[in-house]
C-alpha cells in the first residue's frame, strides 16, 4: 500500500512539474506579442516596422505544450485533473 502511494505522489509531482514548464512556455510567448507591440516600432526604419509586424503576426497565438493533441498543459488544466481524479477517488470510496 505504501508503494502505491509513494507512486501516486511520485507521479502527481511529475505532472505538476510538467504543467508548470508548460505555464511558463504560455506565459512569456504571451509576453512577446505585448512586449513587441509596446515597444516604439513607430520611430524604427521601415525595414524594421515590417519585421516587427511579422513578429506581431506570429506571435498572436502563444506556444503551448499538448497533451496527446487533447488539452493544453497548464497549471489551471493540472488543477482540474487533480479535482476530478479526487471525485472519482470519493465516489469509488463510497462505495466500500
Amino acid at each position: 500500500m505504501a508503494m502505491c502511494i509513494m507512486f501516486i505522489c511520485g507521479q502527481l509531482t511529475h505532472l505538476f512539474f510538467l504543467s508548470l514548464m508548460a505555464q511558463y512556455l504560455l506565459d512569456q510567448s504571451s509576453s512577446v506579442h505585448e512586449s513587441t507591440y509596446s515597444c516604439f516600432w513607430y520611430n524604427m526604419p521601415i525595414q524594421i516596422q515590417k519585421d516587427i509586424v511579422l513578429i506581431l503576426m506570429r506571435s498572436r497565438k502563444p506556444c503551448k505544450i499538448m497533451a496527446g493533441k487533447l488539452f493544453v498543459m497548464s497549471l489551471e488544466n493540472f488543477c482540474t485533473i487533480v479535482q476530478t481524479a479526487m471525485s472519482y477517488f470519493t465516489v469509488l470510496a463510497s462505495f466500500r
